[in-house]
C-alpha cells in the first residue's frame, strides 16, 4: 500500500490489469495541491490511452497485484 506503479511524464513501457486491490489516477497541479482523477479497480486496464507517456501519478491505496 502506498507504493507508485508510475509517475506522471514516464514513459509507457507497459499494459497492466489489476487484479487485486486498489489503485488512484493523481495529478500534481502548478499550487502543489493534488487532484484526484479516478479509481482503478480489479479486472480494469492501464496503460491503453493513446499517449505514450503516463497522464497520472498510479499510486496503490490497498495491498494490490497487477
Amino acid at each position: 500500500m502506498g507504493s507508485t506503479l508510475a509517475r506522471t511524464g514516464e514513459e509507457r513501457q507497459h499494459v497492466y490489469t489489476l487484479t487485486g486491490g486498489a489503485l488512484r489516477l493523481v495529478r500534481t497541479l502548478a499550487d502543489g495541491r493534488r487532484q484526484i482523477n479516478g479509481f482503478v479497480l480489479p479486472g480494469d486496464y492501464l496503460g491503453l490511452s493513446g499517449s505514450d507517456h503516463h497522464r497520472y501519478d498510479i499510486e496503490a491505496i490497498a495491498d494490490s497485484r497487477v
